[in-house]
């Protein structure tokens, strides 16, 4: 996911940056699945998994930041 949002990133955005926020993406999102036991997430942990929605609202705002606005 993270290889191919970053591969949409501006054209205008230098390598690297795009790696840069890449890291920081992947790492934000590790932080997060690991705890998603705490409550201030809504409980998406369930006895089935994870709530799908919840996943896919992660991955959007995470990948966000790679296509994000480019700073000069």
């Amino acid at each position: 996911m993270f290889l191919a949002a970053a591969g949409r990133a501006p054209p205008e955005m230098s390598d690297d940056k795009v790696q840069r926020r890449a890291g920081i993406a992947m790492y934000a999102m590790i932080t997060v699945l690991a705890n998603t036991d705490r409550t201030a997430y809504g409980q998406p942990l369930g006895p089935d998994g994870l709530d799908p929605e919840w996943v896919e609202q992660l991955v959007v705002f995470t990948t966000a930041g790679l296509q994000g606005q480019v700073n000069p």
